[in-house]
């Protein structure tokens, strides 16, 4: 895995933990300003959050819907859950016990 494509895993799990403490869903734009709150600055702007929330979406640990053709929302799955918490390993997304 590519420098871009590690970064692109840990920020799939850092959505997973924040729409977890967010009641398990959240919207692009709140999504947007918690992960540059974190961190998570370079690069990151409204396409790209919107690109990793279809991308759990495709990995069935979260789903997508968009409300009004200008929010995107994500609600956690419970597959996304347990990527999450670790109990579950899928491609693409970091693994919390590697210290994330």
């Amino acid at each position: 895995m590519n420098y871009a494509e590690e970064t692109d895993a840990i920020r799939r799990l850092a959505i997973l933990k924040l729409l977890i403490e967010d009641g398990g869903q959240g919207n692009d734009s709140t999504l947007l300003t918690a992960m540059r709150a974190i961190g998570h600055v370079q690069y990151m702007d409204q396409p790209a959050i919107r690109r990793l929330m279809r991308e759990l979406a495709e990995r069935d640990c979260a789903t997508v819907e968009m409300v009004r053709d200008t929010v995107m929302v994500a609600r956690i799955t419970e597959r996304g859950r347990m990527a999450a918490a670790g109990h579950a390993a899928i491609g693409g997304i970091a693994s919390p016990h590697a210290g994330l």
